[in-house]
């Protein structure tokens, strides 16, 4: 995740190109303005991320499809799936960046999602994208995990009267 934090604290979005008709910016598509100029749309977004990846040895590829939301699918928009541990997961790096730029907070909301969490409000054609089926990285399944386990060592730890441990 100190990738996806990188880009949420250094990278803005590019809503003048965005929403220019023509687009004001042709670099704003690529890696380069996403990773020199800290500025770029969500293709541009996506290839820095698949690029940064790269250098890691961590295989990645920019998706495109349409997003905005269960009932308005109607703009077009890229975001990456990562090969890990031989499984395949979304990452929207662009969503997330934008999230903390409202709220200053990390976001992985769309982080290590598969198909059916990322086709809440994202859409794709499923033949030329490798089936995005992993958990390992999902934050939500993961969060529920840690939240438990320190439910259970509070638990443990009021009823044995033992110092509660922070994990």
């Amino acid at each position: 995740m100190g990738i996806s934090d990188y880009f949420q604290r250094n990278i803005r979005y590019d809503y003048n190109d965005a929403n220019s008709s023509k687009g004001n910016n042709p670099n704003a598509h690529n890696a380069y303005d996403a990773i020199v100029q800290n500025l770029a749309v969500c293709e541009g977004i996506a290839k820095a991320y698949s690029l940064i990846l790269s250098y890691f040895n961590i295989r990645s590829m920019a998706a495109s499809g349409k997003a905005g939301g269960a009932f308005s699918l109607i703009l077009n928009h890229a975001w990456n799936i990562v090969e890990y541990e031989n499984e395949y997961y979304h990452c929207d790096i662009k969503w997330d960046l934008c999230g903390y730029v409202d709220r200053q907070i990390y976001s992985y909301q769309y982080f290590g999602l598969d198909d059916s969490e990322m086709s809440i409000d994202h859409k794709w054609n499923l033949k030329t994208v490798p089936n995005c089926s992993g958990s390992k990285l999902s934050y939500y399944k993961n969060i529920t995990n840690y939240l438990l386990i320190r439910m259970i060592k509070y638990q443990i730890s009021y009823e044995g009267n033992i110092t509660l441990e922070i994990v």
